[in-house]
C-alpha cells in the first residue's frame, strides 16, 4: 500500500511539472510571438499559478 501510493504521487509530480514546462513554453512562444499583452495570458498565467501550488502541495506532502 505504501509503494502504490509513493508511485502516485511521483507520477503526479512528474505530470504537474510536465504541465508546468509546458504551459511555460506556450507562454513564452506566445510572448515571442506578439510582443504585446492579450486577454489569454491571463488565463495561462492563472493555470502556472494553480499548478504551482499544486505542485509545492504535492512536494510537501511527499516529504
Amino acid at each position: 500500500m505504501l509503494t502504490s501510493d509513493f508511485d502516485v504521487k511521483l507520477k503526479l509530480i512528474i505530470l504537474f511539472a510536465v504541465g508546468l514546462v509546458a504551459l511555460a513554453v506556450i507562454l513564452g512562444l506566445l510572448w515571442h510571438r506578439n510582443h504585446h499583452y492579450y486577454q489569454g495570458f491571463s488565463g495561462l498565467i492563472g493555470v502556472i499559478v494553480v499548478q504551482l501550488f499544486i505542485l509545492t502541495s504535492l512536494l510537501l506532502i511527499h516529504q
